[in-house]
C-alpha cells in the first residue's frame, strides 16, 4: 500500500489510505480490511463526517460523474470501502478515487485525497519450496559473520503479485543470529556463533507470496553447529602448592593438575607435561591424568622447594595454558642429636658469681629446620649441684654456689634432645666433669649472736667482756691464717680485741655512762692474709651498766 500526504484545514491531521488492491472475484458485500484501509487519527477524535466519493479511469483525462460507479463500492461512514457489487471482467482494471471527508461544523472543513483501486487475479497457490533439498545444515561454529549457509528458493503458479515470493524466517531466531534476505533467499550468519553455548537452531523459514490475502508455506530448517577448537584449556589455579615428604619412595603421588577445554570431542582432549625447568629428574606428569610424581631421591637438607611449570594443551598444540606449582620438601626427623664428646671438663673457681659460664657442650643433627634443633637439659640430680644448662646452647651456668672444700669435682649429666617428647631412642647423653679452684674464702664466725655484759662504773683497762670465735676452712696457709679487728663503732677507743685471741677488753680510755651512752655497736672482723684479703665482719651491740653487750652477726 501506498501512502501520501493529507490535508488538514482545522489544524488536525487527517489520514486516508491513498491505494489497496481487490479481486476482481470477490463476493458482493467483501470489505477491504479496515486495518489496511484506515489508520486512527492520533491527535484528534474521529467524528462524523459527510463522505463524497468521485471516480475516475485510469486516464486522468477521462473524467466520469459520480453516479456513474454508483453500484461498485460503497464508503459509509465508519471510513471502510466496501464492494457493493461483483467486480467480474474488471481484472486488471485501476480505478482512481478520490475521497473528500468533511465534518459537520458551521463552517465545515473538509480534506481530500486520492486512492487507488486495483482490481486483481484471485490468490489460488501457496509458495512451494525447489530449494534446498535437504532440511538441515551442518556448520561450523567459527564460521563468518555475513557469510552464506543455504539459499532458499519457492514458486507460485499464480500471476502477478501472487506470484512472487518473499522469505523470511518465522521462527528459531530468538538469538538474532541469522538472517534471511526477503528476495533472494539467501540465509546468513548474521552474529557470532558459539557451539559452547547452543549446538543446534532449528529455523522455522515462511515463503509467502504478495497477494492481498497472502498464502504461506512454512518449512522446518536445521541448522547444526559444528565444534572447533576455538578454546584453550585452562587450569582452575594459575599457581598451586603441594608438599612431599623427603626420602619419599619414586612414584609417590604429589598432586594433579587439572585443565578444563569448553569444547568438545576430540577438540576437548588434553595432555599435560612439565616444561619447565628443562630435563628435571625428580618429578614426573601422566600426560593424561596430570598426576604428578616422584622420579628421584628427595633430600631436604640438599633442597626445600621446587617450582614447575605444567602445560596443558591439546592435540594441534596450539592451543594451550600453563600454569606454576610450587612443590615443598617437608623434613623428616631423620638424624638424632649426637655430642660432639662424651665428656667435657671443665674448671671454675669457688668464689664464682650466679651465671657464670663454665663451658659450652656441644650436640650435631643433620636435619635441617625444626627436626635438626637440639635442646639441653639436665638429668636428675645433676640439677642440684649448683649448675644450670641453656636450653638453646649448651652453656654450662653456675647457678649456685661452688664450694672447693666440700665439693672439689662436680659431674653433671646433659641430655641433647629435638623438639617435642622424647620418643624412644632419639637423645644423646654426655657427662661434664668440673673441677673446682680453691678460693680464699673469708672466715666465718662460730656464732651469729654475742652477749656481754658490763657495769657502767668498769674505769681499769684489760676487763674481759667477751670472746668471739672464727674459723677458715681454705686449704693454703696464706688463705687459712686470719687476725681479728674491730672495724667500726669503737667510740672513744674504749674496746680492744685480741688478734689472736677474739678477747673484746676495755682499754685505759674506758669511760662508761649508760646516761650517754647505753649501747656501743661494734663491727669486729676475722681478716685472712690471702691475695686479696678476704675479711668476715660481724655487727656487735653492746650494752652499758646492768643491760649487756650484745654482738650480733652481720655478713657482709
Amino acid at each position: 500500500m501506498l501512502y501520501g500526504p493529507s490535508v488538514a484545514p482545522d489544524q488536525h491531521e487527517l489520514c486516508l489510505i491513498l491505494s489497496f488492491t481487490v479481486h476482481y472475484k470477490v463476493r458482493q458485500g467483501f470489505v477491504v480490511s479496515k486495518e489496511d484501509m484506515v489508520a486512527p487519527l492520533p491527535d484528534c477524535a474521529i467524528t462524523k463526517v459527510g463522505l463524497e466519493l468521485r471516480f475516475a479511469t485510469y486516464d486522468q483525462k477521462d473524467h466520469f460523474p459520480m453516479k456513474q460507479f454508483i453500484g461498485l463500492f460503497f464508503l459509509p461512514f465508519t471510513g471502510i470501502v466496501s464492494v457493493n457489487s461483483s467486480l467480474s471482467g474488471n481484472k486488471n482494471r485501476e480505478y482512481q478515487i478520490v475521497v473528500k471527508a468533511q465534518d459537520k461544523g458551521a463552517t465545515p472543513l473538509s480534506a481530500v485525497v486520492p486512492v487507488n483501486l486495483v482490481v486483481t487475479d484471485t490468490n489460488l497457490y501457496n509458495p512451494q519450496f525447489v530449494a534446498p533439498v535437504s532440511r538441515q545444515i551442518s556448520i561450523p561454529e567459527n564460521k563468518t559473520v555475513g557469510s552464506l549457509i543455504e539459499t532458499f528458493q519457492a514458486r507460485d503458479n499464480d500471476l502477478g503479485l501472487n506470484g512472487e515470493v518473499e522469505y523470511y524466517i518465522s521462527q528459531g531466531n530468538g538469538d538474532d543470529l541469522f538472517e534471511l534476505h526477503p528476495s533472494s533467499g539467501d540465509l546468513r550468519v548474521k552474529n557470532k556463533l558459539d557451539y559452547e553455548k547452543k549446538k543446534d537452531y532449528q529455523l522455522v523459514i515462511t515463503a509467502k507470496d504478495k497477494g492481498l490475502i497472502p498464502l504461506v508455506t512454512p518449512i522446518d530448517y536445521l541448522v547444526k553447529l559444528e565444534d572447533v577448537n576455538d578454546n584453550d584449556p585452562l587450569f582452575a589455579l594459575s599457581m598451586d602448592l603441594a608438599y612431599v615428604e623427603e626420602n619419599s619412595p619414586r612414584g609417590k603421588s604429589v598432586y594433579q593438575a587439572k585443565a578444563v577445554d569448553a569444547d568438545t570431542g576430540g577438540n576437548a582432549y588434553i595432555e599435560y607435561a612439565i616444561v619447565e625447568p628443562v630435563n628435571q629428574n625428580t618429578f614426573q606428569i601422566d600426560s593424561t591424568t596430570g598426576i604428578i610424581t616422584t622420579k628421584g631421591d628427595l633430600d631436604y637438607e640438599t633442597k626445600q622447594r621446587y617450582t614447575l611449570t605444567i602445560m596443558a594443551s591439546n592435540r594441534d598444540a596450539i592451543h594451550k595454558s600453563t600454569m606454576t606449582l610450587d612443590i615443598n620438601v617437608e623434613g623428616v626427623n631423620e638424624d638424632v642429636p649426637h655430642f660432639t664428646q662424651d665428656v667435657y671438663h671443665f674448671t671454675i673457681s669457688e668464689s664464682a658469681v650466679v651465671s657464670t659460664s663454665v663451658g659450652r657442650v656441644r650436640a650435631e643433627d643433620t636435619d635441617a629446620g625444626l627436626d635438626g634443633v637440639v635442646n639441653y637439659f639436665l638429668i636428675g640430680d645433676s640439677n642440684t649441684k649448683g649448675f644450670r644448662v641453656d636450653p638453646r646452647n649448651g652453656d654450662i651456668l653456675v647457678s649456685g654456689k661452688p664450694d672447693y672444700e666440700s665439693s672439689p669435682k662436680i659431674t653433671l649429666k646433659v641430655l641433647a634432645k629435638n623438639w617435642g617428647s622424647v620418643k624412644g631412642n632419639d637423645t644423646d647423653t654426655c657427662s661434664v666433669e668440673i673441677m673446682v679452684q680453691d678460693a680464699n674464702d673469708p672466715p666465718r664466725f662460730t656464732q651469729t649472736i654475742y652477749q656481754a655484759y658490763i657495769p657502767e662504773d668498769t674505769k681499769s683497762a684489760d676487763v674481759t667482756i667477751t670472746t668471739v670465735s672464727a674459723t677458715d676452712s681454705d686449704f693454703d696457709i696464706a688463705d687459712k691464717k686470719f687476725s681479728y679487728r674491730i672495724l667500726a663503732g669503737n667510740v672513744g677507743g674504749m674496746f680492744k680485741i685480741g688478734a689472736n685471741s677474739g678477747v673484746i677488753s676495755t682499754t685505759s680510755a674506758v669511760n662508761l655512762d649508760r646516761e650517754t651512752v647505753a649501747i656501743y655497736n661494734l663491727t669486729v672482723g676475722a681478716v685472712d692474709t690471702g691475695s686479696p684479703p678476704e675479711t668476715g665482719k660481724y655487727l656487735h651491740l653492746a650494752f652499758c651498766s646492768s643491760i649487756c653487750l650484745l654482738c650480733k652477726k652481720k655478713l657482709l
